[in-house]
């Protein structure tokens, strides 16, 4: 498979456990929450898991989401070098503040997965759903990756809250049907805080 590719070239003493039962879980359906320490690989499983779906289901689209501007250009050359690795064509795209809105909607035909920040999400992208690709971007949409799961809290989690399950409704009335993955610094019950955030039941992995 895809995977087998990627872990034989890029890890030959293998992976984590934990990134281990994160991948297996999500590729069979869950939704996942990893809640590890930093720099525990949990981008892995985005990667992973997005690149594997995306092999299964060629017109598919994941939709990365990372609350800080600061962290999609990172995170936009971290998907590059992750996709160079296969031999699955798939474009990467980064919408945030920064990218003019006459590039937003080139970038949502061409790519098969785009960073974005939740405030484009609700400033830009929800405001935009008669777009023809935008709307074939959601119809197609595999995977939602949340990370720093975490950071939504108080206000801005209650905000986020109403942002994830419109995003979601939206995309299933379209006909998809997004699995999740989430990634969390450790806090106490994982599960129940990603319920509140998404109205979704997660499994929790963590990497003790």
């Amino acid at each position: 498979s895809i995977l087998a590719q990627r872990y034989l070239k890029q890890y030959p003493n293998g992976i984590y456990s934990h990134q281990a039962a994160a991948v297996q879980q999500s590729l069979a359906g869950n939704h996942v929450c990893i809640t590890t320490a930093t720099a525990s690989g949990k981008s892995l499983v985005f990667y992973t898991v997005g690149i594997e779906l995306l092999n299964r289901v060629p017109n598919g689209t994941v939709l990365a989401i990372y609350p800080l501007k600061a962290l999609t250009d990172e995170q936009e050359q971290k998907w590059l070098q992750a996709v160079q690795h296969t031999q699955v064509p798939i474009e990467v795209g980064r919408i945030d503040g920064s990218v003019p809105m006459e590039r937003r909607k080139h970038i949502m035909r061409k790519s098969s997965v785009v960073i974005m920040t939740p405030d484009v999400i609700h400033a830009w992208l929800l405001s935009n759903l008669n777009d023809r690709g935008i709307s074939n971007f959601l119809a197609n949409l595999q995977l939602i990756v949340i990370d720093e799961a975490h950071t939504y809290s108080g206000v801005f989690g209650t905000n986020a809250a109403y942002l994830f399950r419109r995003l979601h409704h939206v995309a299933c009335q379209r006909g998809a049907n997004p699995r999740y993955i989430a990634a969390s610094a450790t806090i106490e019950e994982p599960a129940d805080h990603l319920k509140r955030l998404t109205g979704q039941q997660f499994s929790v992995i963590d990497n003790k």
